[in-house]
C-alpha cells in the first residue's frame, strides 16, 4: 500500500490548521453578520432614542430639530455605513473585524451622547464587547477598548456632560471607566483563548478521522481490487478447470468401460468390481466439477433483474427432468399461476432444477415421489414452494444444506456433491431473495424461495399464467 511521501503527523499538522482556519473563518462570517444586521438596527435606534429624549432645541418662542437627532442621522450613519459595508464584502478579513469593533464603540459613544450621559446607556460598552467576543480574537478587543478608553478621555475633558451626565469631571474618572472595562475584557479573553483551544483540539480530532478514513478507503479500493482479481483467477480456474479437468476424467471413465467391456471376462470378481469403482468415481468427478462449475458462474455473472414468470420457468424444469420424472413414476402437480417475480431467468431455472431434483433424488426407498409445486403472495413479494414426500431433513441439518460441499448422512445412497443447495443460497443472495425449509424427517420436506412480485400488467404471451399443470412418471 502506497501513501504521500510527507509523514502522516505532518499530513495531520496541515491538516488540522486548515480546519482550525476553516472553523474561523464560518465563525468571522456568522459574527460578521450579526453585527452588519446589528449595526444597522442600532443606528435606527439612536434616531428613534433622538427623537423621543430630545427632538427639539428652543430659543425663546422659537424650535428647530435637536443637533442630537442630526447627530443620530448623520453621524450615526457614518459610523454604521464602513463597517457594515466591509461586514458584507469582507467578513473574514482582520481589518473587517477591526472597523467593526472601532465602529460598534463609536456607536456606543454616539448612544451615550444622545442619552446625556445616563449610567444605564454605559452599559452598552459591556454588551457590545461581549458580542464581539464572538470573533473569539482577542485582538479585537483591545482595538476597541482603546477606543472607549480615548473617547472617555477626550470627552470628559472637553465636554463631561456629553459622557458622564455632569459639568466638570476628573481625568481620572476615565480611568476608572477603563479599569471596568479592562475587568470585562480580561474574563473574555481568557474565555477566547480556551475557546480556541478546543477549537484546535477539534481540529486535530477531525484531522486525525479524515487520515483514518483515508487509510480506510485506501484498504478497502485495495481489497476490492484484490477480490476482484481473485475473482478473475477464480472465474479463470473454474473455465479451465471444466475443460482441462474433465478431459482426464472423460479419458479414465473411458478407459475403465473398454477394461470392463474387452476384458472383462479375464478379470476376476474384485478386479471387475475395482473397474466400476473406478468408473464411478470418474463419473462422480465430473458431476462436482461441473456443479463448481456453476456455482463459480453464479458467482460472478452480471445481470440485471427482470420479470420472470414462475409458471414457465417451472414447466420448462418439468420438460429438462421428464427422462427422471418418468424413470421413477413420480407425480409433479404444479398450481395455475405460481406469479412473476423481479429476477433473471436462466438463474431461476438453475435454483427450481436443484430443488426439483433434490426432491427426486432423496425419495424414500420404495415410495413412488409425489412433489407438489405452489406460490403465496406476500406483502409485495411471492414466495414459491416445492414440497415432497421424502426422507425428511432432521433440525440440525436444516441450516447447514445450504453450505457448499454440506450434505446429509442418508446410509445406502448417494447424497450427492453438496453443492446444487449452496446454488440456491448463492442464487438468492445475487437476487436479493429469501429462502429456507420445513422438514421434518419421514415425513417429507418443503423448500421455498421468495423473490419481489411484479404487479404491472406486462403484455407478453410468455409471461401469462399457465394452467395447473399435472405430470405422472
Amino acid at each position: 500500500m502506497h501513501y504521500h511521501s510527507d509523514s502522516p503527523k505532518e499530513l495531520n499538522i496541515a491538516s488540522a490548521a486548515e480546519i482550525v482556519q476553516q472553523i474561523r473563518n464560518r465563525v468571522c462570517r456568522n459574527t460578521s453578520r450579526v453585527f452588519a444586521v446589528l449595526m444597522v438596527l442600532q443606528w435606527v435606534g439612536a434616531v428613534l432614542t433622538a427623537f423621543i429624549i430630545s427632538p427639539k432645541t428652543w430659543t425663546g418662542t422659537t424650535s428647530e430639530i435637536h443637533v442630537h437627532v442630526w447627530a443620530a442621522i448623520f453621524l450615526g450613519g457614518i459610523i454604521t455605513a464602513l463597517p457594515v459595508g466591509l461586514a458584507l464584502a469582507y467578513p473574514e478579513k482582520l481589518l473587517t473585524r477591526h472597523i467593526v469593533a472601532a465602529g460598534q464603540m463609536l456607536m456606543s459613544a454616539l448612544l451615550i451622547h444622545i442619552t446625556g450621559g445616563r449610567v444605564e446607556t454605559h452599559f452598552h460598552v459591556f454588551g457590545s464587547l461581549a458580542i464581539l467576543a464572538f470573533y473569539r480574537d482577542w485582538r479585537v478587543l483591545l482595538t476597541a477598548s482603546v477606543i472607549v478608553y480615548i473617547d472617555h478621555l477626550v470627552r470628559g475633558y472637553y465636554w463631561p456632560q456629553s459622557v458622564y451626565g455632569v459639568l466638570t469631571a476628573s481625568p481620572w474618572r476615565a480611568v476608572e471607566h477603563a479599569w471596568w472595562v479592562g475587568f470585562e475584557v480580561a474574563f473574555l479573553i481568557v474565555a477566547i483563548r480556551q475557546s480556541n483551544r478546543e477549537m484546535e483540539q477539534i481540529g486535530e480530532r477531525q484531522s486525525q478521522l479524515q487520515s483514518v478514513n483515508i487509510k480506510i478507503e485506501a484498504e478497502v479500493l485495495e481489497r476490492t481490487a484484490e477480490l476482484k482479481a481473485s475473482n478473475k483467477q477464480m472465474e479463470t480456474f473454474c473455465y479451465s478447470m471444466s475443460h482441462d479437468l474433465r478431459a482426464p476424467l472423460r479419458g479414465i471413465r473411458a478407459f475403465s468401460q473398454i477394461l470392463a467391456e474387452d476384458h472383462g471376462e479375464n478379470l476376476n470378481e474384485q478386479a471387475r468390481d475395482c473397474v466400476k469403482r473406478i468408473g464411478d468415481a470418474a463419473t462422480r468427478m465430473d458431476i462436482l466439477v461441473l456443479d463448481l462449475l456453476q456455482y463459480s458462474r453464479v458467482s460472478t455473472l452480471k445481470f440485471s433483474p427482470e420479470p420472470v414468470s414462475l409458471s414457465r420457468i417451472t414447466n420448462e424444469v418439468i420438460r429438462l427432468l421428464s427422462m427422471e420424472i418418468q424413470d421413477q413414476k413420480a407425480t409433479v402437480t404444479t398450481d395455475s399461476d405460481l406469479g412473476i417475480v423481479l429476477g433473471h431467468e436462466a438463474t431461476l431455472i438453475q435454483v427450481m432444477l436443484n430443488l426439483v431434483g433434490n426432491a427426486l433424488k432423496h425419495g424414500k426407498l420404495g415410495v413412488t415421489p409425489v412433489l407438489h409445486i405452489r406460490s403465496e403472495s406476500r406483502a409485495n413479494h411471492i414466495r414459491i414452494f416445492v414440497q415432497d414426500n421424502g426422507i425428511g431433513i432432521a433440525p440440525e441439518y436444516q441450516q447447514k444444506i445450504f453450505e457448499i460441499f454440506e450434505r446429509i448422512p442418508t446410509p445406502g445412497r448417494n447424497t450427492g456433491t453438496g453443492v446444487g443447495l449452496a446454488i440456491v443460497a448463492k442464487s438468492m443472495e445475487r437476487l436479493s431473495g429469501t429462502f429456507g425449509v420445513e422438514s421434518t424427517p419421514g415425513t417429507g420436506s418443503t423448500f421455498w424461495f421468495e423473490l419481489p412480485a411484479v404487479t404491472s400488467v406486462i403484455a407478453s404471451e410468455d409471461l401469462e399464467a399457465k394452467p395447473a399443470l399435472t405430470i405422472h412418471g
